[in-house]
């Protein structure tokens, strides 16, 4: 049985997660596994360490140490695929010890093939985290430190109507509960149909329509309605472009009976480009509405550039850059604009055929725009990463 608890028995749990990778990282491929051609039981450890200029945005720089053990249990056949990905995170300050905590993750994801034109699709997750690092990232907005469990079960059926036409029906289910008042517990149901066709070697057109309806513990409820049409087109056999565009619908009643409704546009959309396996890049934009950590309506837009290049053998370099803007409406709460960028450098070195050195850092800004207000966290890192995929084959 899983133990979500991060309390008394967190620094229990810290000890035995870091006890476990520490054994990984100076034991090597000593560590036993097991393994066979279609199913693999895969260890992991990395160990990271971060000097942070602005530890949770409060304005306090130290050192973090970060541990991060996990096992992947992996299964392949011919009709069907499937995994399980569990692990820890365990945060340790010089200085500021309040921040210590344990993150925890764990993954599931199903395949089968029914038949050559029917497939099936399940995925699950669960998740205890403390709510600051996900929420900057997916939403810009700069939330406190709380416990937070994250549920969440997505099923899906594709079928392929003939060989350029493919149907996709999907739904999905997601709770969030806090250790805290502060922000509020909430569940939310997700149904939606997708249909692609394949109109050439080259191109592909695409509509999509969904509808999640969220609702919060105290009683607001709030439903978004997102539709999208486009195609994914390949320019070259080294890029590809995806590019679909349309609108979303957002209503929302508060516990006090309070509505408010909006519309505007919707997208998800990339170019590509893939040289081989020694360079890449990537640029995508993003725009739509969610939920906000008290059932806000946030109308958010995303941006975000990665690329890669293999200097050798064993030596890349790397640069990620990401910018959020949320934008929150509607009558519960007064409308509020922030942004967060983010720009970070990477140099890896590949030590062995599965383990990975890297050095990087991070600069980020987050900023009101009502109030004119900005934060800046600056981070430089080291980070070393090993798997074993190949015990006992």
């Amino acid at each position: 049985m899983l133990n979500f608890s991060t309390s008394v028995s967190g620094s229990r749990a810290a000890s035995a997660l870091l006890g476990i990778a520490l054994s990984l990282l100076l034991c090597g491929h000593s560590v036993p596994a097991f393994a066979s051609d279609t199913f693999k039981i895969i260890p992991a450890v990395t160990a990271r360490e971060t000097y942070d200029s602005n530890v949770y945005m409060m304005g306090k720089g130290d050192l973090e140490h970060r541990v991060v053990p996990s096992l992947k249990l992996d299964l392949q056949e011919e009709r069907y695929r499937g995994s399980l990905t569990g692990g820890g995170t365990i945060y340790k300050y010089t200085k500021l010890n309040s921040y210590d905590r344990v993150d925890q993750s764990y993954d599931g994801l199903f395949e089968v093939d029914v038949t050559e034109r029917l497939k099936v699709n399940f995925t699950a997750g669960a998740k205890v985290d403390h709510t600051f690092t996900e929420t900057l990232a997916d939403t810009g907005k700069i939330a406190q430190m709380i416990l937070r469990r994250v549920y969440n079960f997505q099923p899906s059926v594709s079928y392929n109507v003939t060989e350029r036409n493919v149907a996709t029906l999907f739904s999905g289910y997601s709770k969030i509960t806090y250790g805290s008042t502060t922000y509020t517990d909430s569940t939310a149901n997700t149904f939606g149909g997708r249909w692609a066709y394949g109109f050439d070697e080259r191109t592909q057109l695409i509509a999509q329509l969904s509808s999640t309806q969220t609702e919060a513990k105290t009683g607001g409820q709030q439903t978004v309605v997102t539709s999208l049409g486009g195609f994914e087109y390949s320019l070259t056999e080294t890029i590809k472009a995806r590019l679909l565009a349309g609108s979303s619908s957002m209503s929302s009643t508060t516990a006090a009976g309070k509505t408010s409704s909006s519309r505007g546009m919707s997208a998800d959309s990339s170019v590509q480009w893939q040289a081989g396996e020694t360079s890449y890049a990537t640029a995508a934009f993003n725009r739509d509405m969610t939920s906000g950590l008290n059932g806000e309506d946030i109308v958010r837009t995303r941006f975000s550039f990665n690329a890669s290049r293999r200097l050798t053998e064993r030596f890349q370099v790397q640069l990620n850059a990401n910018t959020v803007l949320s934008k929150t409406t509607g009558s519960s709460v007064a409308e509020q604009t922030t942004r967060w960028t983010e720009v970070s450098p990477v140099a890896e070195y590949q030590t062995s055929e599965y383990s990975t050195v890297s050095l990087g850092c991070a600069f980020g800004v987050s900023k009101t725009e009502e109030t004119n207000e900005s934060k800046r966290r600056s981070q430089v890192f080291l980070n070393f990463s090993i798997s074993f995929p190949e015990f006992l084959q």
